[in-house]
């Protein structure tokens, strides 16, 4: 492995990275991370690092989705439901 910044104990988003494992491809830092909701994943420095980078393990993408799905059907029952 050669040597790049060290991540370790950083946070990105959601993601706390836990330790550096070993590189996928020569040169592409690869870093063990869990997230907020538990889960472990393993994603490169580049994508944890740059500006609109990983945020979360894909928790928080179908949170959001979720939310607007719920969203919709409540605005939906508001118009069709009447109280008596």
């Amino acid at each position: 492995m050669s040597k790049a910044n060290d991540l370790t104990g950083r946070t990105f988003g959601l993601l706390k990275v836990l330790r550096r494992v070993e590189d996928v491809k020569p040169g592409r830092p690869m870093w063990l991370c869990e997230c907020r909701c538990g889960k472990s994943v393993v994603k490169s420095s580049t994508s944890l690092t740059k500006q609109n980078g990983v945020k979360s393990c894909g928790c928080l993408r179908h949170e959001k989705i979720y939310a607007k799905r719920r969203e919709k059907i409540h605005r939906r029952w508001g118009r069709n439901c009447s109280l008596v």
